[in-house]
């Protein structure tokens, strides 16, 4: 590690992948140089033996860094990866999201729906019992990306969220009615985007 030399043959190559991927994810939290340094020991894992999870912690090191496009770029990867050679504990709808936000902020708004099918194809291939389990971070992260599609194809968004609004207005949870709220407005929907949002004021903190 201290010198990046050294012959593939001198211990278990798989080995080596895996604790550059445990040594990037103990630095990673510990500020921006340190998930550069982290993106590097995943960088030679997947060049020595790729799996999943080195993928997984370097969107997340980039997504940190604030580094948009590049984390965008790992995320497909990470998808791709995930859906050719498996990955058990791939969890899409913890980084759509960041994905869509990145999107939407590099202005890339027709990318966005790309994602949001990807969310959806997720979500059907879990049996009942893993949808009811996943039932609520799979919504919030539909809102998400809806919510950063809402701007640019706003009649496809308000068609998409009909069949979960008044699952999110139920809710009470103050970033859901938000993000319905925000839907609303840029479909022309004006008066109701404002009683949602003074829902959403009222019921809490909506950031």
């Amino acid at each position: 590690f201290d010198t990046g030399e050294g012959r593939c043959g001198d211990g278990d190559v798989h080995t080596y992948s895996m604790l550059c991927n445990n040594l990037a994810i103990a630095m990673g939290g510990d500020g921006p140089e340190a998930r550069q340094f982290a993106i590097g020991l995943h960088e030679k894992g997947m060049a020595s033996s790729p799996f999943a999870e080195h993928l997984s912690h370097w969107r997340w090191c980039l997504w940190e860094n604030g580094q948009h496009a590049d984390m965008i770029d790992v995320a497909e990867r990470l998808w791709n990866f995930s859906r050719r050679h498996g990955f058990s504990r791939h969890q899409p709808q913890h980084y759509v999201d960041d994905v869509s936000y990145a999107l939407f902020e590099l202005d890339r708004h027709d990318e966005i729906p790309i994602w949001l099918e990807r969310l959806e194809e997720w979500w059907q291939s879990l049996d009942a019992e893993d949808q009811a389990e996943e039932r609520h971070s799979y919504v919030h992260s539909l809102l998400y990306v809806l919510r950063q599609m809402a701007w640019s194809h706003p009649a496809d968004t308000l068609a998409r969220v009909r069949p979960y609004e008044q699952e999110a207005r139920a809710s009470d949870d103050p970033g859901w009615l938000q993000r319905l709220g925000y839907i609303f407005q840029c479909s022309g929907h004006f008066a109701e985007a404002q009683v949602l949002y003074d829902r959403a004021l009222a019921v809490g903190d909506t950031s």
